[in-house]
């Protein structure tokens, strides 16, 4: 049996058809089955598309991704704007896609400073020194040269361990006991070193390895941990940055501009909650990432029951300035702080990404949304690079930005009008959010700072989502609480440029200072605290 030949119909067609169909001679009987049969096709036709975003959206989340951005040229700041021609189609023949990028240079080398993290051991000459003559007798003499640089990689447990073997001598007459001088590096106080534990609380909440697994591997190469004393362990190490993470909260209510968002989370007492009290009101459980941009950049994480926005309304309660922060979130009213005034804004990305989905079955449509947003993009990149101010950078996009939105809102007005597909569609739904959201979506050109996406927190909740992905859940919230401190604190330590690992030393090491005055062991700023003290 041969297949029969595909017909795509529009709505429009459809509509016609069925009333040519009304006003024919057939019977009713006949009229009726056929307009079932046309509706019919036109459900299941509808049904199917829908079928095949889903499974292209599912492809997304495994990272396949068949489309290919378009490389758009920033607009000068010293030309006048020009309206952007709208996109007819993406064809990769044009002269823009035909070119090749270039090879960065030095591809593939590291240069040796990008090994700042490595031991340096100085290697003299043997047998010669400088001024020294020449071994070759020509006369001269020797000088200081560049040195040649070898890097040496090395391998060693996650946690490594000495055994230090103490000469002791006892007296044969009175029975006096000498034992031998223990080096400085050996503590008979504390087993376990403040860079151990830094490491340890890395491994676990920074890459995500399991406690068990690492107990596992440390027996395997002779040097036990338990996974208990793991945890005691970092346990500690969050006791020491308690103060400092209550700043960095503190500090985070202060900022101009706040991001949050939601991941999901395993907390094994609450999901026994849940299977006890099957009643419970609430029973989703929550890792809220919140990024706050001022001064300094701040990472937070929190894990519980609550949503994003109540745990953002929490640290707006501790607010002291009379002026608004700007909120930078996703469509979603859990993200929403209640009862708090913002000024909310909504994530351009979302926005790209719905688009993005269904370009395969509406290409003209979505190419010409997905043109005007890089354009804004484009435009917000060049004022990061030429560092404008949040004044400048609003001006800029006041300039560029905004003729853009204005076409964009004429075509969103045009076809929300003239979309025969409806609402249900994936198509109607993309565009109802983009007009849902345009006031939020547009308040860059009207206030200063306002940034364009909820990036910066989404890239923070790769933290959390790997650590689940790998460790899988908490045992207690107990437990949750400590992983949000150590990876709050290695987070923002992260983000502001320094090493965490020493910074997670030195708080150790300087431990009553630090309860004592945790503003001065904040990451951007402990170091002159560290000169302080020694």
């Amino acid at each position: 049996m041969e297949y029969p030949k595909h017909i795509s119909f529009s709505q429009e067609d459809i509509l016609h058809l069925a009333q040519r169909i009304e006003t024919s001679n057939l019977s009713t009987e006949d009229r009726d089955l056929i307009l079932q049969l046309v509706d019919f096709n036109s459900w299941l036709e509808n049904m199917l598309q829908e079928a095949k975003i889903s499974i292209s959206r599912l492809k997304r989340i495994f990272g396949i991704s068949a489309r290919t951005p378009k490389k758009i040229d920033p607009p000068d700041a010293s030309s006048s704007w020009q309206e952007p021609k709208p996109v007819e189609s993406l064809d990769s023949t044009s002269p823009s896609s035909s070119q090749k990028p270039s090879k960065r240079k030095g591809h593939g080398r590291r240069k040796s400073d990008t090994y700042w993290g490595a031991t340096e051991i100085d290697v003299p000459h043997q047998s010669l020194k400088a001024q020294d003559p020449c071994p070759l007798e020509c006369g001269g003499r020797l000088a200081p040269s560049r040195p040649g640089i070898i890097i040496r990689m090395t391998g060693s447990p996650l946690i490594a361990a000495n055994r230090y073997i103490q000469e002791k001598l006892r007296c044969a007459l009175c029975g006096e006991l000498f034992p031998a001088a223990l080096p400085e590096s050996c503590s008979t106080t504390e087993k376990y070193d403040e860079k151990a534990k830094a490491l340890l609380v890395h491994y676990k909440y920074w890459l995500g390895l399991p406690f068990n697994r690492m107990a596992h591997f440390q027996e395997l190469v002779g040097i036990p941990l338990p996974g208990s004393t793991q945890f005691e362990l970092a346990e500690k190490v969050a006791d020491c940055l308690y103060p400092i993470y209550w700043k960095l909260i503190d500090l985070s209510a202060q900022s101009s501009v706040i991001h949050n968002d939601d991941t999901k989370v395993r907390i094994l007492s609450l999901m026994k909650e849940n299977r006890i009290n099957p009643d419970i009101l609430r029973k989703g459980m929550f890792t809220t990432g919140i990024v706050a941009i001022g001064e300094h950049e701040i990472v937070l994480f929190f894990s519980g029951r609550s949503h994003a926005g109540e745990n953002l309304k929490s640290i707006l309660q501790l607010r002291r300035s009379s002026q608004l922060i700007v909120h930078m979130a996703d469509g979603l009213a859990a993200s929403q702080p209640k009862d708090t005034k913002t000024h909310s804004c909504i994530c351009w990305a979302h926005v790209g990404r719905k688009f993005e989905e269904i370009e395969a079955y509406w290409p003209e449509e979505c190419a010409y949304v997905l043109e005007m947003i890089a354009q804004i993009y484009q435009t917000d990149r060049k004022a990061k690079e030429s560092n404008f101010s949040a004044e400048e950078r609003l001006e800029r996009h006041q300039i560029f930005s905004i003729p853009l939105l204005g076409q964009l809102r004429a075509w969103l007005d045009w076809q929300l009008e003239n979309n025969s597909d409806g609402s249900n569609s994936s198509f109607g739904e993309a565009l109802a959010y983009l007009d849902n959201h345009w006031e939020k979506l547009t308040l860059f050109t009207r206030i200063a700072g306002v940034p364009l996406d909820n990036n910066p927190v989404e890239r923070s909740l790769k933290i959390p989502i790997r650590i689940r992905n790998s460790s899988l859940f908490y045992k207690t919230e107990h437990g949750a609480k400590i992983g949000d401190i150590v990876m709050s604190v290695i987070a923002t330590a992260h983000v502001s440029g320094i090493n965490p690992v020493d910074y997670l030393v030195a708080v150790q090491k300087n431990r009553s200072s630090v309860h004592q005055f945790p503003e001065g062991w904040l990451p951007w700023n402990y170091s002159a605290s560290l000169s302080q003290c020694a």
